[in-house]
């Protein structure tokens, strides 16, 4: 048997209130796609294993661009 811990609902919106003061709504965050992200990741020298990339490789054209190598791996053939 595992004790539970029950928080207040008042406490619960205080929570609430305070992570919305400090970053905001969800709609606020910044959206970026995958291709994006990894292009600020990447570099020379640096090696991607695209596990279970499928026949459209769809990380390859980014991950080649930033200079790094490119490796991918799916067990359909």
């Amino acid at each position: 048997m595992t004790d539970s811990v029950q928080a207040s609902w008042s406490r619960l919106m205080k929570w609430r209130t305070e992570c919305w003061q400090r970053f905001g709504g969800v709609m606020d965050f910044p959206i970026r796609s995958p291709q994006e992200e990894l292009t600020g990741l990447l570099g020379p020298q640096k090696r991607v294993l695209d596990f279970g990339a499928g026949v459209h490789m769809p990380f390859k054209e980014p991950v080649l661009r930033a200079a790094a190598v490119y490796y991918s791996l799916d067990t359909d053939p």
